[in-house]
């Protein structure tokens, strides 16, 4: 069987769709051939936003028409492809993220609904990113499956326990230091933070943020208990999530988040909103969702009652997501898919 699979910045560990493609890439490799289609090198400045998805949709057209065709979302623009993977939707993040209603977003926006119309079949990586799809572009519910993102359980689990833990709390976060992130909510903590003493038994907490760039990192500068690291690569990533006692995660929009998954798998419990920790997710204790909008003094209650219960249980974590949420169930999930579509061509 000949698939193809788009996605305009291609497959790697750069992000969450370019991750989710790459695996596809090996799932779909075992199957028959695969052709991976990103963006052109001929670029047309500010009209390459059409463009490129543009141009995957007439290359489709022309030379793929065989093919099972794997796209993510607009990245294929119009063309009718056998699945489109929605990791959320643009409408969704205009509606709840101030600051989002920018002309290259209701473009996005735009071609999401056309891709979403012309796809023959839906797979929306959440509930939430399903209701969207049927909310704000009119996708029949038949026309979708929510199949969640995974984590690769062979490169995030738990460090060996070999001293024992600091008394400190180590709150990590992982993301873009942006609104969307839930960047104001951290550096309430951030802040709130700087104003504890740990005296007379309290508890003592520090913060520490993942991030692809330094934009916004000059926030946190005069706060000493805040430390922020750039330039971690996916190799970095599972000695970052080790380091923390929990993951605090105040975003207000995830498809579903990958950051979650991979501090899950690495043992470490989550706490965030409901867009951090969704469909599934939520069943276990050792995530707990709360609201950012309270006092920081009960975000940090939360925080702490969180990990002095799972604090040294990291592998019974680890061992529930990779039964639930790792790389076998997905494949097994994927091929059953790919399955019934071959069927019915």
């Amino acid at each position: 069987m000949k698939y193809t699979l788009v996605s305009l910045n291609g497959a790697d560990d750069s992000g969450g769709v370019e991750r989710v493609t790459f695996y596809l890439k090996k799932i779909l490799e075992k199957q028959g051939d695969v052709v991976l289609l990103t963006r052109t090198k001929l670029r047309i400045r500010k009209l390459d936003l059409v463009w490129q998805p543009f141009f995957i949709a007439l290359r489709l057209f022309l030379f793929h028409r065989r093919a099972v065709v794997i796209s993510n979302g607009w990245n294929s623009w119009f063309y009718p492809a056998d699945f489109s993977i929605h990791h959320g939707t643009t409408a969704g993040i205009m509606e709840r993220v101030p600051g989002e209603k920018q002309l290259g977003s209701r473009l996005i926006a735009m071609m999401e609904r056309s891709s979403a119309k012309a796809s023959k079949h839906i797979l929306a990586v959440s509930e939430s990113a399903k209701a969207d799809l049927q909310r704000f572009y009119s996708i029949d519910s038949g026309k979708i499956t929510v199949l969640h993102n995974f984590v690769d359980e062979h490169i995030f689990f738990p460090e060996p326990i070999l001293v024992p833990p600091p008394s400190t709390i180590r709150i990590i976060f992982c993301g873009h230091l942006e609104v969307r992130k839930g960047m104001d909510v951290l550096k309430r903590l951030s802040d709130y933070i700087e104003t504890l003493t740990g005296n007379d038994g309290d508890d003592a907490f520090s913060l520490c943020i993942a991030s692809n760039s330094n934009e916004n990192a000059d926030l946190f500068r005069e706060n000493t208990k805040t430390t922020i690291r750039t330039g971690l690569r996916l190799a970095d990533m599972r000695e970052f999530y080790t380091g923390g006692d929990v993951l605090f995660f105040p975003s207000r929009y995830e498809g579903f988040s990958m950051s979650t998954l991979e501090a899950l798998a690495c043992g470490i419990p989550v706490v965030g909103t409901t867009e951090a920790i969704k469909d599934g997710l939520t069943a276990y204790d050792f995530t707990r969702i709360v609201d950012i909008n309270a006092p920081m003094d009960a975000v940090l209650q939360n925080i702490t009652a969180v990990v002095r219960t799972w604090r040294g249980r990291a592998d019974e974590i680890h061992r529930t997501i990779e039964r639930d949420f790792g790389c076998a169930q997905y494949e097994a999930k994927v091929l059953a898919l790919l399955k019934n579509a071959e069927a019915m061509r």
